[in-house]
């Protein structure tokens, strides 16, 4: 029932996942969809770049297509500083500059709280809420809003 897998790819501008060329073929010749993310650490406008750019090097290096969903995962302490909604906005909008337009943004109610991310402007469908149930249920399920 499986239907598509999302691989860690890069965080911050220093780390690549070492495993992320192997996890994308084989995801591949299985047959599933693909998308990416990248571990956020960005703090400022100048940071936000230097982060999209390195994630999208990666992309197109492992031949992933402009169709892939590529996921700004948005919970480090360090992402705090700032405008935390406008600098998720820059990140976005430098992928879509870099020729990726399908994006999501996966974050977490705590986070959101902290800093006042403004995650409607993303479009609930673009947010893929981190949800850590005790004990989930077909009749208890959490955040059914967002897109994931």
């Amino acid at each position: 029932g499986v239907r598509g897998v999302i691989v860690k790819l890069t965080e911050g501008t220093y780390y690549i996942n070492p495993n992320a060329q192997a996890q994308i073929a084989s995801a591949q010749a299985a047959g599933l969809r693909i998308a990416v993310y990248h571990y956020s650490k960005y703090q400022t406008p100048v940071s936000v770049i230097n982060e999209a750019d390195y994630f999208t090097t990666f992309v197109k290096k492992y031949g992933l297509t402009n169709n892939t969903v590529l996921v700004d995962d948005l919970e480090d302490a360090a992402t705090r500083q700032g405008d935390v909604t406008q600098n998720a906005l820059a990140f976005r909008d430098r992928l879509a500059a870099n020729g990726y337009q399908r994006y999501m943004l996966y974050t977490s109610p705590s986070y959101i709280a902290a800093t006042k991310l403004n995650s409607n402007t993303f479009g609930l469908r673009n947010i893929w809420m981190a949800s850590y149930p005790y004990q989930p249920t077909a009749n208890n399920l959490w955040h059914t809003q967002y897109g994931a």
